[in-house]
């Protein structure tokens, strides 16, 4: 068997082959990457093995840019196994010349195809990389209507302070609140209105005696005129209007695409249509994930989300376990914030959290144990085809109480 390693970057790739214990069988070069590189590798590849199936093609799973390269060698019929970077990087530290470079780095790569006992990239079906496009896309639209909200609070901090305590910072964000402000750039605006036009703007969030309340605060007002950055909290007002509109309709194309695996996961406490997808996005087609690896299915699950515990220990050294959190933050965040929600409305989960807690557990840490059991849950749901039910749970392998 014949092993490649690719070390992908933007404009050039490192290209390496080793052979059984043969480190050099080619020698490492730089390829472009474009079609005239890739071809050159498989002309290079067929000079020592015509078949296909003698070779196996390995990169590592950073950024965006492998993909392309994935694809073209996949067509050609070679197997590509990508797998996570920290492996070869690890087997590049082995040298000690300390020597670092794109060739080496392809060394290496080819060097963990043939010695070493990897988890391959989970190549996922075309549903499932739409889906977690999108989930990503809204995660970073979550972020700037965040950053959007914190501006237009401050703008409320300085032109009328007293105003957060008549409305919340989520009225303030509704099309209502934020009308007041396209309306009424500072706290003597509002003191000067008229209470009619006062209620045509917030009637849909506050009664009568709420605004006149308002009314009253702004006439004693310290905020400041603050209409020199009027025009750019207005800005902040459209683009905050936008992203809602845009992540609503990324909130409806997720719809569309659920499956029968997301909806039977939306039947656990805690977890809703994001984490359902975050979940089947994450581990693809669930029949073709079982059969990569023999390892337990909610052990591979917290892995990929990097919510496994990370032990170190060395001798009579016993350090402290922690969370490796090596993996999809954003789907490690969906599952924490499942559990937290789960130990809050579920007795079964709560009973979970509440037994960490009088063993003097840290919150995190017993709201990760109710994440581990809900995972454990959630594989065996889909392994079973059944709906989540506490009567059930002898059915998912786990206790009832």
């Amino acid at each position: 068997m014949i092993y490649a390693g690719i070390d992908i970057g933007k404009n050039e790739h490192g290209f390496a082959v080793v052979k059984d214990r043969n480190n050099n069988f080619v020698k490492p070069r730089m390829i472009k990457n474009d079609i005239e590189g890739l071809t050159q590798v498989i002309s290079v590849l067929q000079e020592h093995e015509p078949d296909p199936k003698g070779i196996i093609i390995g990169m590592e799973a950073t950024g965006h840019y492998w993909r392309p390269a994935a694809n073209f060698f996949k067509n050609h019929g070679y197997q590509v196994d990508v797998f996570n970077p920290i492996l070869s990087g690890k087997r590049e530290q082995q040298s000690v010349r300390g020597s670092k470079s794109d060739k080496s780095s392809a060394v290496a790569i080819a060097k963990v195809l043939r010695d070493d006992d990897y988890s391959v990239y989970n190549d996922r079906s075309d549903k499932a990389e739409e889906t977690k496009a999108l989930l990503r896309q809204r995660s970073n639209l979550v972020d700037i209507r965040t950053e959007l909200t914190n501006r237009i609070i401050a703008y409320w901090d300085v032109s009328f302070p007293e105003l957060q305590s008549h409305l919340t910072t989520d009225q303030l964000t509704t099309l209502t609140g934020l009308g007041l402000l396209e309306k009424f750039a500072c706290a003597r605006d509002i003191a000067d209105s008229h209470l009619t036009s006062l209620k045509t703007v917030l009637n849909k969030i506050a009664k009568e005696d709420k605004i006149k309340a308002i009314r009253e605060s702004a006439r004693h007002s310290i905020g400041l005129d603050n209409k020199f950055s009027y025009m750019a909290v207005l800005s902040d007002i459209r683009m905050f209007k936008h992203v809602r509109s845009e992540i609503r309709l990324i909130e409806k194309q997720l719809e569309k695409l659920e499956s029968d695996n997301t909806k039977l996961l939306k039947s656990m406490p805690g977890i809703g249509p994001l984490t359902s997808a975050y979940f089947m996005a994450a581990i693809g087609d669930f029949a073709e994930f079982r059969k990569k690896s023999d390892k337990p299915l909610h052990n591979r699950i917290l892995a990929f989300a990097g919510a496994e515990p990370r032990i170190r220990s060395s001798g009579k050294f016993i350090g402290q376990i922690k969370m490796s959190k090596r993996g999809d933050r954003h789907f490690r965040h969906a599952l924490f914030m499942a559990a937290e929600s789960a130990r809050k409305c579920c007795p079964y989960f709560k009973s979970i959290y509440d037994r960490q807690k009088l063993r003097g557990k840290h919150h995190y840490v017993a709201v990760s144990h109710v994440m581990r059991k809900m995972v454990v849950i959630a594989t065996a749901m889909l392994k079973n085809n059944e709906e989540f039910s506490t009567e059930k749970l002898p059915n998912f392998g786990v206790e009832s109480s």
